[in-house]
């Protein structure tokens, strides 16, 4: 509309400089300072004692790994399920661009029809996200509680299903019906707080778990310097590697083979890897004790009583 293909790279580059300048001066620091220079220490005292390994980069992964639980005969699982969930379903992101790409050749679109394709996706995900989401989300605590794990387990499992809805009726619909696959992929807009709500599960899960081990300790509280920040940092690093490494080499892989062939090849797969993401999620099985401690460090968090 504006003539200038170069101004959306200037748009882009500005709102990544506003973004930093937030970061820098803006967005408060979520540890005290008695917090941070405990950190300190200890990040200082394993980089002494690191050897060097090349393999060090995928310790945070390492919190995934099932626990013994206190008075329990089974590992907990949980974090597992949700770690794998968020891997495959962060694989279908890589699927992105393959749809503009299945666009240009089924229905012979140009730059100005994918430009409003983008823009309506774009709007679609801003109402989810913005409007939708929050009312949503203030409902259902204004029936199940200010700060319920089931919640966040419900809104991420109904969210990954409404993904492999979209991606299976993508790929039943006929390659002829241009509005079909218009409707069904921007029904994905409508799945936006899958991994949110999946980030806050996982908290809420390892909440409950070093409360579990703070109460087997004597202490009753759980301590200052919690894992949470290798939680973060282990969902950060299954991003980067399944949303920017593999899933991109993966549909673009599979789209280049199967483009003249079956080009809905590539929803399909989506739809596959969506539901072993839904199953991994139903997987998780939430206690009632483990409810009432991540609602307890929940409402520690908020009130600056927790780390």
């Amino acid at each position: 509309m504006t003539n200038n293909l170069i101004s959306v790279f200037y748009l882009s580059a500005s709102s990544w400089l506003l973004l930093a300048l937030l970061c820098a001066v803006a967005l408060p620091e979520s540890l005290s300072i008695e917090t941070r220079d405990k950190k300190r220490v200890e990040r200082e005292h394993k980089r002494l004692a690191r050897t060097g390994r090349w393999w060090d980069f995928a310790a945070p992964l390492a919190i995934f790994v099932p626990k013994k639980r206190v008075g329990r005969f089974r590992r907990d699982w949980n974090l597992l399920a949700v770690g794998t969930a968020a891997f495959t379903m962060l694989l279908v992101y890589g699927i992105y661009h393959m749809k503009f790409q299945y666009a240009i050749f089924t229905y012979a679109w140009g730059s100005e029809q994918l430009g409003y394709y983008l823009a309506y996706i774009g709007s679609a995900r801003a109402v989810h996200l913005l409007l939708l989401l929050p009312a949503v989300i203030r409902l259902i605590r204004h029936y199940y509680g200010t700060h319920s794990l089931s919640t966040d387990h419900r809104l991420a499992t109904f969210s990954v299903a409404l993904d492999v809805l979209a991606y299976t009726l993508t790929s039943l619909s006929p390659p002829s019906a241009m509005w079909a696959f218009v409707l069904f992929t921007s029904m994905s807009s409508f799945a936006g707080g899958a991994l949110p709500a999946m980030h806050a599960l996982a908290l809420g899960i390892l909440t409950a778990q070093e409360k579990e081990e703070a109460e087997a300790a004597g202490s009753g509280v759980s301590v200052e310097v919690n894992h949470a920040g290798r939680l973060f940092g282990a969902f950060g690093l299954v991003q980067a590697t399944s949303q920017i490494l593999l899933g991109p080499l993966m549909f673009g892989a599979l789209y280049s083979i199967s483009v003249y062939s079956f080009p809905k090849a590539i929803f399909v797969v989506a739809a596959g890897l969506l539901a072993v993401a839904c199953f991994c999620l139903t997987t998780v099985r939430l206690s009632k004790e483990d409810k009432h401690r991540a609602e307890e460090g929940a409402i520690e968090r908020e009130h600056g009583g927790g780390p």
